[in-house]
């Protein structure tokens, strides 16, 4: 009996751990969404370094 209620609980803490791995890629998604909004709303890219986000705000 103990044997069948360990595979039932292992189960359950496996679906738990589903769940909670979809609702993280869902914050996920919802956060990158977001930050392209904000760069579409300021029409900037993300500079790869700090030396060329310089550059291009002297040239502006």
């Amino acid at each position: 009996m103990s044997q069948l209620q360990n595979i039932q609980d292992s189960r359950q803490r496996t679906c738990n751990h589903e769940i909670i791995e979809e609702d993280t890629a869902k914050t996920i998604i919802k956060i990158v969404d977001i930050a392209k909004e904000i760069l579409l709303i300021t029409e900037r890219g993300l500079p790869m370094d700090g030396n060329k986000k310089e550059e291009q705000d002297t040239t502006q």
